[in-house]
């Protein structure tokens, strides 16, 4: 993938946040071969499933996307509905922080983890029914 492809794509993911309600958020793009490196299926990240990978910062408007490296080569209307995932994890983000944050001292550890894998998995649903009906009314990316 060129240098220009990946600017190009950066700048449609900035378009699609813009269209998506997320105008006062900022995005480090980047590229990778495994995005959901580090991750673990306790993060809802199942081996060879994920294309991308959203990490919003607690309490900031600043979110970190990791693309797989051929990503602006993908399927268009593939990548659209990944694109459009992703970005809905930012409305989310306030959400997760309290749960991460507020919740874990509360609970004990076995509890936390049964609630936070549980959460994880229904809220991916959510985001992808909420992606999948919102993507196709976005514009798709044309390299």
């Amino acid at each position: 993938m060129t240098t220009k492809s990946q600017q190009k794509f950066i700048k449609y993911v900035r378009k699609m946040a813009n269209e998506m309600g997320l105008r006062d958020w900022r995005f480090e793009v980047y590229f990778e071969q495994d995005p959901s490196q580090g991750k673990s299926p306790a993060d809802g990240v199942l081996e060879n499933e994920w294309q991308a990978v959203c990490d919003p910062v607690p309490h900031r408007r600043v979110a970190e996307l990791r693309f797989q490296l051929d990503a602006p080569e993908q399927d268009p209307q593939e990548l659209r509905q990944t694109v459009c995932h992703e970005l809905l994890h930012c409305h989310g983000s306030s959400m997760w922080t309290q749960v991460r944050v507020d919740l874990h001292g509360q609970l004990g550890q076995s509890p936390y983890d049964f609630f936070v894998n549980a959460f994880e998995a229904n809220m991916e649903w959510h985001i992808d029914a909420i992606a999948t009906a919102w993507a196709e009314k976005l514009q798709l990316f044309e390299p």
